[in-house]
C-alpha cells in the first residue's frame, strides 16, 4: 500500500543507482587495518613496575638475617642493668572494654570462615591480577 509519491520516489533512486559503479576497497586494505589496530594496542601496555624496587627487598632481608643471627649469636646478659631502669614507677591500663561482650558460637564460626574466606581470597586475586597484567 505504498503511496503514488513512494513509487515515484523508488523509481528515481533506482534510475540513479542504477547507472554507480560500486566501489571496492584496495589491494591489502584489511591488512593495513589490522596493522594499525595492532600498532594502537602495543603502544598502549603498561609496563609492569613494582611499588617496592628488588634492592630495597634484598637490604630488608639482609637486615633481617642480621638481626636474627645476632639475636642466636648473642652473649647472655646478665639482668643487672635492667634493675637499675625504673620499670615500677611505669603503669599499663588494663583492657576491660571487651571483657563484658559475649559472643555466640555460631557468631565465633562465621567469623572464622570470614577470616579464612578472606585469607584464601588475597591468593586468588593476585593471582588473577598478575595474569591479567601480563596479557
Amino acid at each position: 500500500m505504498k503511496s503514488e509519491h513512494d513509487k515515484e520516489l523508488e523509481q528515481l533512486v533506482e534510475k540513479f543507482m542504477g547507472n554507480v559503479p560500486t566501489e571496492s576497497p584496495s589491494f591489502g586494505f584489511t591488512s593495513k587495518v589490522m596493522q594499525e589496530i595492532n600498532q594502537l594496542s602495543v603502544s598502549k601496555r603498561i609496563a609492569y613496575k613494582p611499588l617496592i624496587p628488588k634492592a630495597v627487598w634484598w637490604l630488608l632481608s639482609a637486615g633481617l638475617c642480621a638481626l636474627v643471627f645476632y639475636i642466636v649469636n648473642a652473649p647472655s646478659q646478665s639482668t643487672e642493668w635492667a634493675s637499675s631502669l625504673p620499670f615500677e614507677h611505669i603503669k599499663i591500663p588494663k583492657l576491660n572494654v571487651l571483657s563484658g561482650i559475649k559472643f555466640s558460637q555460631s557468631t565465633m564460626y562465621g567469623m572464622a570462615m570470614l577470616a579464612i574466606m578472606v585469607l584464601v581470597q588475597i591468593p586468588l586475586l593476585k593471582h588473577y591480577f598478575n595474569n591479567r597484567l601480563k596479557l
